[in-house]
């Protein structure tokens, strides 16, 4: 077989991608059909050997001086690798964040529930009233289950036209809410989760001394007595009854959540169930924390009852009490009393 140089093998292959038939392309070049399959054929083998054989076109470009956008599989893999690895490592990290407490004696946790801070049927009387007393009561931290501000986005967004606190305020609120404090806890809710990546939450909470965490965070409670308290804490709890406000909490305590407080908010309702952990003896505290948002368009709107007892929980934790003594953890919903608790028990020394 004798050789074919580039130019007549290019017009083959022109000549065929053209006519797109042996028979048709043959016919017009003037040679036969089996002549035309072995130049077809040399082109294919040559195409193998790196030369190509444009059609149609008056100009080309070597494409492999051009760098790919991707990275090499082998430097995806690693990078996944490394990213696996780093998150692991701060997901257990993160499993139960110890927290040294060092004040002797007892202590009192003010859970805040929603604030809604830029909502009109907040109380922000209320907010501020209890901010103070964080401030002022020794012994008070200060702690909140989430949804700070209303964020209104996707088809939500509407209700912007129903509230005049312009989105630049909320922010401003916002920012005025959590530094006001050293939060024990700041949850993000929801609400709070609708701002996307690069939350400024995370930001202007970044010199406090507490946790700030999207969902949920448990926390080991040491006392300088070494008693240990552990307070779970969730945006929202799955489980809901219409017979128990605080079923979602109370079923996570139930199937093995065996934490002294377990804690949630969200529904904007009051609830509270104590659960003994039948193989430890612990008691449970399952609460869920109502709003400081008391009016509520939507509540009406769906003829909700209004179950909001108190926009917030105070839980007074005596740590010379043992996990199943009634005394170590003691609940309230009226805060200035639980002010008043934790006062005296810290005068009388626990």
């Amino acid at each position: 077989m004798r050789g074919y140089s580039d130019e007549e093998l290019q017009e083959v292959a022109e000549a065929y991608s053209y006519y797109k038939s042996q028979e048709n392309a043959a016919n017009a070049l003037g040679i036969s059909r089996s002549s035309l399959r072995r130049r077809l054929k040399e082109c294919r083998a040559r195409s193998e050997d790196g030369c190509e054989f444009t059609i149609g076109s008056e100009f080309s470009i070597n494409k492999e001086e051009l760098m790919d956008e991707t990275a090499d599989l082998e430097d995806i893999l690693n990078k996944r690798r490394a990213e696996f690895k780093r998150r692991r490592a701060s997901e257990e990290s993160r499993f139960l964040i110890k927290c040294r407490v060092r004040l002797d004696g007892p202590i009192g946790i003010l859970h805040m529930g929603d604030p809604h801070i830029d909502d009109p049927g907040t109380s922000i009387d209320a907010l501020e009233h209890h901010i103070n007393l964080i401030k002022n009561t020794e012994g008070l931290f200060g702690a909140n289950v989430g949804d700070l501000a209303n964020h209104w986005v996707g088809r939500l967004a509407r209700l912007h036209a129903y509230q005049t606190t312009t989105e630049a305020e909320a922010w401003r609120l916002v920012e005025w809410l959590v530094t006001s404090v050293d939060w024990l806890y700041i949850i993000g809710g929801n609400h709070d989760l609708w701002v996307g990546d690069g939350d400024p939450v995370q930001w202007m909470v970044r010199n406090q001394s507490g946790v700030y965490r999207a969902h949920g965070a448990r926390i080991n409670l040491v006392f300088p007595n070494k008693k240990e308290v552990r307070v779970n804490a969730r945006h929202d709890w799955s489980g809901h009854s219409q017979w128990n406000s605080a079923h979602g909490p109370a079923k996570a305590a139930q199937m093995g959540i065996d934490d002294h407080i377990v804690i949630s908010g969200h529904r904007h309702i009051s609830g509270y169930q104590i659960v003994k952990q039948q193989n430890t003896g612990l008691i449970s505290h399952a609460l869920r924390v109502a709003s400081y948002k008391i009016f509520d368009n939507y509540g009406k709107q769906l003829g909700l009852r209004n179950q909001n007892v108190s926009p917030a929980v105070v839980t007074v934790i005596n740590p010379e009490r043992e996990d199943d003594d009634p005394g170590l953890i003691t609940v309230f919903h009226d805060i200035d009393t639980a002010v008043d608790f934790l006062s005296f028990l810290r005068q009388k020394g626990g």
